[in-house]
């Protein structure tokens, strides 16, 4: 049985996103070194594949600071932060979950025996599921936690409801997040920097139904605890601020 090595996926995923799901593959040069594939849907939503297999710790979210024009200006709206999606098959703790979901990248664990069919056609789900979210099918978010990780954990939950919000899915995002988020901020901390970037997203799901006053509290929370570890004057800090002053505007 062939082993799941990183040439084979990503040969694989150029060939299945550009040619059955017609994705476009892009060349954005300087950034070769942030990930192996790098694909665009025709709606402007971009999309970063890496692979990563064998032993070792995950990479660090180098993907954040990622900006990709949208490729028309009627688009200038979409994301210029994009949807990563990290391909390993290391096993991710909690932890890992919970910083690339707040990084914006959605990992896709595939256990190493697995032959690279199997893995292919893993990938495949994750790539149409997401493709069909975008352009507005109904789409069972349970199938999506399972093909992530055949474990269903709160950081997978988070994973997915982090990725719909991103990608515009409010209800959807709003009706995953809360207890799993809940869960994870219990293990990791409720002041944990990734905790409080999740719980900064999630009070953006929620301002984004219209329950503004709810969502301000959580701004505020994630302001007061960034203003005790990072100070007032912290771009972090200043953007929850940013929040909260917005929540306020809105909300009466």
């Amino acid at each position: 049985m062939k082993r799941i090595t990183e040439p084979v996926l990503v040969a694989a995923i150029k060939e299945l996103a550009v040619g059955a799901l017609r994705w476009e593959l892009l060349d954005i040069g300087g950034w070769s070194h942030i990930g192996d594939v790098l694909l665009r849907l025709p709606s402007g939503h971009v999309f970063i594949l890496k692979c990563k297999t064998g032993k070792g710790a995950l990479p660090p979210p180098v993907l954040q600071t990622l900006y990709i024009p949208p490729p028309a200006p009627a688009q200038a709206a979409v994301m210029n932060r994009p949807l990563a999606i990290l391909v390993t098959t290391y096993v991710p703790d909690e932890l890992a979950w919970a910083v690339s979901a707040s990084s914006n990248i959605l990992i896709v664990h595939l256990p190493p025996g697995n032959p690279p069919a199997d893995a292919i056609i893993r990938i495949a789900a994750v790539l149409k599921f997401l493709e069909n979210v975008i352009s507005g099918q109904s789409e069972n978010i349970a199938d999506l936690i399972s093909i992530l990780n055949s474990q269903q954990t709160p950081g997978t939950a988070v994973s997915v409801a982090a990725a719909l919000g991103r990608l515009g899915c409010h209800r959807d995002a709003l009706q995953l997040y809360g207890r799993p988020l809940g869960d994870l901020s219990g293990r990791l901390g409720w002041n944990h920097p990734a905790i409080l970037e999740l719980r900064l997203q999630f009070a953006d799901v929620i301002a984004a139904q219209g329950l503004w006053n709810d969502a301000g509290r959580e701004f505020r929370a994630v302001y007061e605890a960034r203003l005790a570890a990072l100070g007032q004057a912290h771009p972090a800090t200043q953007f929850a601020y940013s929040k909260v002053a917005e929540a306020r505007q809105w909300g009466g």
